[in-house]
């Protein structure tokens, strides 16, 4: 771990130098549709992901924003667990990587690290959800809706993985608290432990 920060650091200045546009923090502001657009949440999406082509979301360049109804927590833990088994297929790297890492470019590094960060970013999401008791998700009076709100710049990573409310958003199908502890036991505990066990390895290979 020591060995990561330590990594960390020293490529601080330079993730600095190449990203002048570098944000450490996550976009919540889904008021304002400039910022985070959820007008079709509940009304033709039951679930709306920003950021995941690279587009930026409220200015920032490295974010990404879920949001998701409770019928469809289910579907979004698999579209986690799609996401991790991308990171589990390491890009090769290009013939002018292999040059430029010759003389000294530290692009594939910096590629590297934001990769890892991402992967800590699900693992957090995980982490979060799954320290919501089940009657929090019942209550839609004061949260109806998961907002997951990242930053995989490694400059400033933030994961902030939260129950909000919206307007308007009704749901039509009986859940209760087995509902959700069902999702909780069967998909994200399997995939937070296989997401912790390949962090720990590429924490010693970084």
């Amino acid at each position: 771990m020591r060995r990561l920060l330590s990594t960390i650091s020293i490529l601080w200045f330079i993730f600095v130098s190449f990203n002048a546009t570098t944000c450490a923090w996550a976009p919540t502001d889904f008021e304002d549709v400039n910022c985070i657009d959820l007008r079709e949440l509940g009304k033709t999406k039951d679930l709306i992901m920003l950021g995941q082509d690279g587009e930026k979301v409220c200015g920032c360049e490295k974010c990404t924003v879920d949001a998701v109804l409770y019928n469809r927590l289910g579907d979004y833990i698999d579209e986690l667990n799609r996401r991790f088994d991308m990171f589990l297929k390491e890009p090769e790297t290009s013939f002018i990587d292999k040059i430029l890492i010759k003389f000294g470019s530290t692009r594939k590094m910096r590629r590297d690290i934001e990769r890892f960060v991402k992967l800590q970013n699900i693992e957090s999401t995980l982490e979060g959800i799954l320290n919501y008791r089940n009657g929090k998700f019942l209550n839609t009076t004061y949260r109806n809706f998961l907002l997951v709100s990242t930053n995989y710049d490694p400059n400033g990573p933030t994961n902030i993985a939260q129950l909000a409310r919206k307007d308007n958003i009704t749901y039509n199908f009986a859940y209760d608290e087995n509902y959700f502890q069902n999702i909780k036991e069967k998909k994200i505990v399997p995939l937070l432990n296989k997401v912790s066990a390949e962090l720990n390895v590429r924490k010693d290979n970084l």
